[in-house]
């Protein structure tokens, strides 16, 4: 009944309508949004001084940055990957979001390693059948498991230290990152093996798909990775719903006049003229019909 704080963990899997929906249901309530992989809608009201943000850069102190490398899928790279973790005593995920090629992926490994136990994870299992997986694959009595983006959050397996995406190119950047996370959760090594689908050369993949798997094998910063998502979805609209895609704004570019509009927010932090910054507001919704509609949402 007087809610003062509300917290929104995994930001970037709720739209604006669902944010705004639980923000409503009580006046005056502090909101603190926290994301490994902020959306570009998200970085737009940062940019523009909608949106106070902070950020951790430093991991625990016993952690290692994963290992990310761009392949092409084959069964020869896949034994590798998966016979290296195994000899040393850990496990792995393999993520295959298409549900028809789980059984045929899970005959493939125990043709070509087959003393390695897998097992599959997807949605459309049945809850106690989901929590018998995940609980076998957390106690080491399974050595794979192959599944879909079902484990993209909230999985804390420390043995768990490769990954491979297959039909990584299919993607998003923040899901990249997201699954990426999984692993690097102990003190050993960690690998992510971002797989394109055999036959098919990254030169025939989409421009925007070739720049999401340079920037994830590139980078291993949630924030850099969220600036490039930015850069390659767009930011979308401050005054509307949409969280990526064309601006509303029609002369400032967040991605090219970063410093100017800084600039324009400390400048503003800093007027002591109230009435100046009523018309300046008054002018805002002049321009933005929306924006105090929206205000809320920020």
């Amino acid at each position: 009944k007087n809610i003062g704080l509300l917290v929104v963990d995994e930001e970037h899997k709720f739209g604006i309508r669902q944010k705004n929906f639980i923000k409503k249901k009580q006046s005056n309530v502090h909101t603190l949004y926290l994301s490994a992989t902020p959306i570009p809608r998200t970085m737009n009201l940062v940019y523009s001084g909608l949106k106070d943000f902070s950020f951790l850069q430093t991991p625990p102190s016993n952690r290692l940055s994963v290992k990310s490398f761009l392949k092409i899928q084959t069964s020869q790279l896949l034994k590798e990957a998966l016979s290296r973790e195994y000899l040393r005593g850990g496990q792995c995920f393999i993520v295959q979001n298409d549900i028809k090629k789980m059984k045929s992926l899970v005959n493939e490994i125990k043709s070509i390693l087959p003393n390695f136990k897998v097992n599959i994870a997807h949605g459309k299992l049945n809850k106690n059948e989901i929590t018998k997986v995940m609980n076998d694959f957390k106690s080491g009595e399974i050595d794979g498991l192959i599944c879909t983006t079902i484990v993209e959050m909230g999985l804390d397996i420390s043995n768990a230290n490769t990954i491979v995406i297959i039909d990584s190119h299919n993607f998003g950047l923040s899901q990249l990152h997201q699954l990426r996370g999984r692993v690097g959760r102990g003190d050993k090594q960690s690998e992510c093996i971002f797989h394109i689908t055999e036959g098919k050369s990254f030169s025939k993949i989409t421009k925007d798909g070739q720049e999401r798997l340079n920037a994830i094998e590139q980078n291993d910063d949630g924030f850099k990775l969220s600036e490039l998502d930015l850069q390659i979805r767009g930011e979308g609209k401050v005054t509307g719903t949409s969280q990526s895609g064309l601006s509303d704004l029609k002369i400032a570019n967040l991605r090219t006049d970063y410093e100017i509009l800084e600039t324009s927010k400390e400048y503003f932090s800093s007027m002591k003229d109230e009435e100046i910054k009523s018309e300046l507001f008054l002018e805002a919704n002049l321009l933005f019909p929306n924006f105090g509609k929206t205000k809320d949402s920020t």
